[in-house]
């Protein structure tokens, strides 16, 4: 564009349309080539690790935090559906909810539990401080913080 703006474009439709260069030659497929076309992109990231753990198995270990804690995909799995059954009680479809988590195994948990039931998870950063942490909830559009 010549003023310098970007169009407004929704993601998807950003993904599908093609891009052009100041004569319109050049197109999504030429500059991404197979890969783009392969990708999976519209798929949400929990879909993503029941993939995974469909693939490698549900014993294999998928996570070792800080404090040496590891989890298996199935125990991941497990915590997320255990988890996220409660908290749909308190949170809608398509909410998003903030986490204020240390990383871990439990913010690891908390963040697929929320994308298990159709919630939209928004990491905060606990050393952040309360005006950035408020900032960042608003941001977000959160008005759900898990602790």
């Amino acid at each position: 564009m010549t003023d310098g703006t970007a169009p407004a474009i929704a993601p998807d439709a950003a993904m599908a349309t093609a891009i052009s260069d100041d004569d319109g030659a050049t197109n999504l497929s030429r500059v991404s080539g197979a890969p783009f076309a392969r990708s999976q992109y519209n798929r949400s990231v929990f879909s993503a690790l029941l993939k995974a753990r469909a693939k490698v198995g549900g014993s294999k270990v998928c996570i070792i935090d800080a404090d040496g804690r590891e989890l298996t995909y199935d125990q991941l799995v497990q915590g997320a559906f255990a988890l996220g059954n409660a908290l749909k009680t308190g949170t809608k479809k398509g909410e998003k909810v903030a986490i204020l988590l240390p990383t871990g195994a439990g913010a690891a948990i908390a963040f697929f539990a929320l994308q298990a039931y159709g919630r939209i998870p928004a990491m905060l950063n606990f050393t952040a401080g309360p005006r950035a942490l408020k900032a960042a909830c608003r941001a977000a559009q959160a008005t759900t913080v898990i602790t």
